[in-house]
């Protein structure tokens, strides 16, 4: 039914299911990996196109739905709708998407064009009669119509009250209260005095005029014999009502039912349910359903409730968990509606298999529920915020500030800083850099080193990440302390002292030289050629 993508930022389509390739006419290895967006897109279409992957790649269009056509391998147009939204794939940004062929929909809806056409030039030609009332229901206009309809000439009947030409008085009376209720009426039927003193059935398609004061200033309307048209319209919903509704969606199963059996299906349906006619024709939806559906509810009594609904007149819109002719279970969505055809009421259905979403449901689902898992067990602090104020944050930083979630969650953070302006200082560091050292107060009173990070993401959201530095920046003041000592140690030895490092490469470099080696050899604390120097001053025996 749909095809699914993901695009990595250069253009080129990492995946693809089977029926997003037969969209553009390739198999799935041709496309992923080899082909790039502009190579399906059709050219004048690409600029649309590339504007939007731009927009969602940078986050500003994190989610766009839009149409536009594609060139397939035998280089063929197709309509496609799109929905995709920006996420990461392997790290890097990318695109998913749904990707929905409507070809068929578009040429659907280009044969109705031709069809609208049509009936307005029969409209045109056929001669109902327009006609508009003042608000004292007096008729001002009446089209040339007014003679074959009425026998009555313009002149007749200009200036006089409406209701004068209707055989009962009260219709008018009933008619304008109808129009009263919502100010428009459709085909309300009432019958007319014709010159000659015969009666003629019309409806009255009309509405309200509004003056310049919002009130009703008068009535316009269409007046059309529905002789001919009563007996047209019969014929015409008992053969085309049934097949519309059973072909106008090709893609999904459309069926109708009546006392709870299947009536009449598409090919679609057939294809859905991997079975014949036969098959179908006469049986009741249950038998292609498992016994219960996934909350445990008995399919055939849900089932029967859904139906009865639908038959009282209120449109039915679930998921339902449907079954093969051989047993497979599949997710689906079904839409049910009531019809009547010569005083019978019917059912329609249209289901929708929905594995393909389910699927990529369940994959998204999974996904958002490692990604928690490991934003929850990070040995980091990690916390969302907008506007300053947290809304989010894992275990880790509650152990940092020995706050609970309830006492973090919805506050601005500057309770744990030392004061407002280390809080100011931290914040604007942070922000235009991107990280920051500072110094945050926890509930016990203790004070720690803190090291923080933030990244942007769309909607002016963002990801701190806090790491304690306290027992970091307590080590590397004690191994200062340590070397100072080491040092003033040196300097009271009276011989030469150094340090030199050695490395695998052959490189020799000093890390330290005494001030001593100055008054023994002459040399200073920080030669460049302190080795040369000091093994020229060695007895040669001893080199």
């Amino acid at each position: 039914l749909a095809g699914f993508y993901i695009m990595e930022d250069d253009g080129i389509l990492r995946y693809v299911n089977s029926r997003c390739a037969e969209i553009f006419g390739y198999t799935v290895e041709e496309v992923i990996g080899v082909l790039r967006a502009e190579d399906l897109i059709f050219p004048e279409d690409w600029p649309l196109v590339r504007d939007s992957l731009r927009g969602r790649i940078s986050g500003q269009l994190p989610f766009h739905h839009y149409e536009f056509r594609i060139l397939t391998k035998d280089r063929s147009v197709k309509n496609v709708e799109v929905y995709s939204s920006s996420t990461t794939y392997k790290g890097k940004p990318a695109i998913i998407g749904i990707l929905l062929d409507t070809t068929e929909r578009r040429h659907a809806e280009a044969d109705l064009k031709v069809r609208e056409a049509k009936f307005k030039e029969i409209f045109e030609t056929i001669q109902d009669l327009y006609y508009e009332t003042d608000s004292e229901g007096r008729i001002v206009v009446l089209s040339p119509s007014v003679k074959d309809l009425t026998g009555w000439d313009e002149e007749d009947l200009i200036g006089k009250p409406a209701v004068d030409v209707y055989v009962n008085p009260e219709d008018r009376r009933n008619f304008l209260a109808k129009l009263s209720e919502k100010g428009y009426v459709h085909d309300y039927e009432v019958l007319l005095k014709m010159k000659d003193g015969r009666e003629r059935h019309v409806s009255i398609s009309a509405r309200f005029i509004v003056g310049g004061d919002g009130r009703p200033a008068g009535v316009r309307g269409l007046l059309r014999d529905i002789t001919e048209r009563k007996r047209a319209e019969q014929a015409l919903r008992e053969s085309e009502l049934k097949f519309r509704t059973l072909f106008d969606s090709a893609s999904d199963a459309i069926f109708t039912m009546k006392d709870y059996l299947f009536l009449d299906c598409n090919s679609k349906t057939l294809d859905m349910f991997g079975c014949g006619k036969d098959d179908i024709i006469g049986h009741s939806p249950a038998e292609f359903s498992p016994e219960l559906q996934p909350d445990g509810t008995p399919s055939r009594k849900r089932a029967i409730e859904k139906m009865n609904s639908a038959l009282a007149g209120e449109p039915q819109f679930f998921e339902w968990r449907h079954q093969r002719l051989n047993g497979a279970a599949f997710d689906t969505e079904v839409s049910l509606n009531r019809f009547e055809l010569g005083g019978t009421a019917y059912l329609q259905a249209i289901v929708r298999d929905m594995t393909l979403r389910k699927q990529a449901e369940d994959r998204l689902a999974l996904s958002e529920q490692q990604l928690r898992a490991i934003l929850l067990a990070s040995p980091i602090g990690i916390a969302r915020a907008k506007d300053r104020i947290l809304e989010w944050a894992n275990e880790r930083t509650c152990l940092i500030t020995g706050y609970s979630l309830e006492e973090l969650i919805g506050r601005d953070p500057l309770f744990l800083y030392e004061s407002a302006a280390e809080y100011e200082r931290a914040g604007k560091a942070l922000y235009e850099k991107g990280t920051v050292e500072t110094r945050w107060v926890r509930k016990d009173g203790a004070v720690r080193d803190i090291l923080m990070q933030a990244t942007q993401t769309a909607g002016g959201t963002y990801i701190n990440t806090a790491t304690g530095i306290t027992e970091l920046k307590r080590t590397e003041e004690l191994l200062r302390q340590r070397e100072e000592q080491l040092r003033q140690t040196a300097e009271k030895i009276p011989g030469v002292v150094y340090q030199f490092y050695a490395r695998p490469d052959g490189t020799i470099g000093l890390y330290y030289v005494s001030e001593s080696a100055q008054r023994i050899l002459g040399l200073k604390s920080d030669p460049a050629d302190f080795f040369e120097r000091f093994s020229a001053r060695v007895a040669p025996e001893c080199r």
